[in-house]
C-alpha cells in the first residue's frame, strides 16, 4: 500500500471526465428517436441556459419552417421519477414552440447522473458556433469544476496560483498544470496559457462584459476599455466602438494617453521614471526576485 502523504489532491473528481460525453455518444447509437410532447419536457435543475439570442431562434424556426422537419432530434435524459429532463436542444424546443409544435423528436438516455448530466450540457454548450469569448470561458471553468469534482471559486483560485507562480517546475503546479491540460487539449477550444491570460476577464465592468457577450466589442477592446476607472467615459467609448467612429487602434491609443496623466510616479531609489520624444519608460535600479519578474510579465501581458 501507498504511503499517505497527508498532501491535499489537486482536482481528485472523476478519473475521467470525458467520460460522460463519451457516454453519450455510445447510448444515442442505436437509439429510437421518439416523438416526445414538449409540454413534459422540463428544463435541467443546474446549468440551465439563462442567456440566449430571441433573433437567432427565430431565425431557426423559420428554416425549420422551410424544410418542415427538425432535421436532428434533441436529446433527453429520464429520472428516476419518470420525468423527462432536457440535456441538448434549447434552441430547438424554442424554434419549434414558435411554430406551435406539440410534439418534438427526441433520443431518450437512461442512467445519466446529474454529474454526467452537466457535463453533457457543457461539452455540448462548447460546440457552438457563435459561442462568445466569455462564456466559453465560463464554460470551459465549468466545465473543469464538474470534471474534477471542485467548486468554479476553487478552479479560479488553481488558475490564479498558476499566473502568479514563478514556475511550474515544482510537484503540484505540474500536476495541477497537466490536469488543466487534459481538459483543454480535448475539448481543443483553448490551451491552458490562454485560459489563464482570460482570468482578469471575470473582473471586467458590467458594461463591458455585457457589450463583449452580444458580440458588440472584441475581446482586446474590452481588455484596453477595463483599463479605464470613468464609468461614463467606458459607456461613450462602447457606442463609440459599436458605431464604428472609432477603431481599436484609436481606442487603445486614447486608453494610453488617458492612463498617462493618471500614471503614479514610482518610489525614488527603485525606479527612475525617465521621458524622451519616444514616450515614457521605466528604468529599473534594484534587482528583481524571479517572482517579481513574473508578476510583471503578466501585468504586462494585459496591457
Amino acid at each position: 500500500m501507498g504511503k499517505d502523504t497527508g498532501k491535499k489532491k489537486i482536482f481528485g473528481g472523476m478519473a475521467n471526465p470525458f467520460g460522460a460525453v463519451e457516454k453519450k455518444e455510445s447510448l444515442e447509437k442505436g437509439k429510437r428517436v421518439q416523438s416526445i410532447e414538449i409540454s413534459k419536457i422540463k428544463a435541467p435543475k443546474v446549468h440551465d441556459r439563462k442567456d440566449y439570442s430571441k433573433e437567432a431562434i427565430e431565425e431557426l424556426s423559420r428554416n425549420i419552417a422551410s424544410t418542415g422537419e427538425l432535421l436532428q432530434p434533441i436529446v433527453l435524459r429520464e429520472l428516476k421519477n419518470g420525468e423527462l429532463e432536457r440535456l441538448i436542444g434549447f434552441r430547438r424546443i424554442e424554434a419549434v414552440k414558435l411554430l406551435n409544435w406539440q410534439e418534438i423528436p427526441a433520443i431518450v438516455l437512461q442512467d445519466i447522473s446529474d454529474e454526467h448530466a452537466i457535463l453533457i450540457m457543457l461539452s455540448e454548450n462548447l460546440q457552438r458556433e457563435n459561442l462568445n469569448i466569455y462564456d466559453e470561458t465560463i464554460a470551459i471553468l465549468q466545465y473543469l469544476a464538474v470534471s474534477f469534482g471542485e467548486t468554479e471559486d476553487e478552479v479560479k483560485k488553481h488558475l490564479w496560483k498558476l499566473r502568479n507562480s514563478a514556475s511550474t517546475e515544482g510537484n503540484e503546479e505540474a500536476e495541477l498544470l497537466e490536469r488543466i491540460n487534459q481538459v483543454t487539449l480535448k475539448l481543443g477550444n483553448i490551451t491552458s496559457g490562454t485560459l489563464i491570460n482570460r482570468l482578469s476577464m471575470l473582473s471586467f465592468r458590467e458594461e463591458v462584459l455585457e457589450a463583449l457577450k452580444k458580440g458588440e466589442i472584441s475581446y482586446v477592446a474590452a481588455k484596453e476599455l477595463h483599463k479605464l476607472k470613468d464609468s461614463d467615459e467606458v459607456i461613450s467609448l462602447i457606442a463609440s466602438l459599436i458605431e464604428g467612429s472609432i477603431s481599436y487602434k484609436e481606442l487603445k491609443v486614447l486608453v494610453s494617453e488617458k492612463r498617462k496623466k493618471i500614471l503614479p510616479t514610482p518610489k525614488k531609489g527603485a525606479v527612475e521614471v525617465v521621458s524622451d520624444a519616444d514616450g515614457t519608460t521605466f528604468k529599473m535600479n534594484k534587482k528583481l526576485t524571479n517572482p517579481q519578474i513574473k508578476r510583471i510579465e503578466h501585468l504586462l501581458s494585459e496591457f
